[in-house]
C-alpha cells in the first residue's frame, strides 16, 4: 500500500533531476567564452573553447575586464558541471529507489 508520504517523496525525487538539469542548461547558455574571444580579437579554432584554453589565455591577457569575464565563464562552467553531476546522481538514485520499491512490494 502506497502511503501519503511515499507518493510525495516519489514526486519530489522525480522533480529533483529535472530541476538540476534545467539549471545546468541555463548555466551553460550563460557561457559566452567564444563571443568574448571574438569581441577582443583573440583567435580561436572553434566555437567551443575548453577551460584549458581559457586558463592558458588568462596568462597572456592584461586587461582586467577580460580577465573578470573569463573567470566568470570558468565559474559558470564549474557550476554547470556540478548541476549535471547532481542530476545524474539523483536520476540513478531515482531508478534505484523505484526498482527497489517495486521488488519490495511484490
Amino acid at each position: 500500500m502506497i502511503t501519503f508520504f511515499t507518493e510525495y517523496f516519489v514526486a519530489f525525487i522525480v522533480g529533483v533531476p529535472l530541476f538540476f538539469f534545467i539549471i545546468g542548461v541555463g548555466l551553460r547558455l550563460l557561457d559566452r567564452s567564444a563571443a568574448i574571444f571574438m569581441e577582443h580579437e583573440i583567435l580561436v579554432s572553434s566555437s567551443y573553447v575548453t577551460s584549458k584554453e581559457i586558463k592558458s589565455e588568462l596568462a597572456f591577457i592584461k586587461d582586467p575586464s577580460i580577465i573578470k569575464a573569463f573567470r566568470k565563464v570558468l565559474i559558470l562552467r564549474k557550476a554547470h558541471d556540478l548541476c549535471m553531476l547532481i542530476a545524474v546522481i539523483t536520476t540513478v538514485y531515482l531508478i534505484g529507489y523505484l526498482v527497489w520499491d517495486f521488488f519490495l512490494r511484490n
